[in-house]
């Protein structure tokens, strides 16, 4: 019988913290991307953006058309007047195969970070060890054991385990 370990990282929805306050788009520039309201700093083409860092590119191949942070390209779900964006972030999955698919999001030389009390770094699957790592060094993670009955609805290290991001996580 052949089994296999996935380890599935979940960062799907998560907030970063911007440094400068919104306000309205500048004038002449689109205020939305379908759903998504875009305020000033960030802007759809670098040209109604503070800077190329706040560049969203409105994909319209999407029904409605999505925003994306055109640097990292993540998709933008929100973003507030407080000084939040949330983000539909990639996964991460590794399973005993070697194989892995990732896209490594890395905030360096911007102003964004993780927002270390609105983001879970969470990992779903049996006997598996999930590390937050800065380059080298390991910042953060967790374990999560499976023989265990489970409980209801929690993540508490059976089937799935979660840990806080650590704070000014880029």
């Amino acid at each position: 019988m052949f089994t296999r370990n996935i380890l599935l990282l979940l960062f799907m929805i998560k907030t970063f913290c911007l440094t400068e306050t919104s306000s309205q788009p500048l004038p002449g520039c689109q205020e939305r991307c379908g759903t998504v309201t875009i305020p000033y700093p960030f802007g759809i083409t670098s040209n109604c953006s503070a800077h190329q860092t706040y560049s969203i590119t409105c994909n319209t191949s999407f029904n409605p058309p999505r925003p994306f942070i055109t640097n990292n390209n993540l998709e933008v779900l929100e973003i507030s007047l407080e000084g939040t964006a949330r983000v539909n972030n990639p996964l991460l999955t590794y399973n005993c195969s070697g194989r892995t698919d990732h896209l490594d999001v890395n905030f360096t030389d911007t102003p964004f970070t993780y927002s270390s009390t609105s983001t879970r770094f969470t990992a779903i699957g049996c006997n598996n060890l999930a590390l937050i790592s800065r380059l080298t060094t390991v910042i953060g993670g967790c374990i999560s054991l499976c023989n265990i009955t489970v409980p209801d609805n929690t993540c508490y290290g059976i089937l799935c385990c979660q840990t806080n991001i650590p704070p000014s996580l880029k």
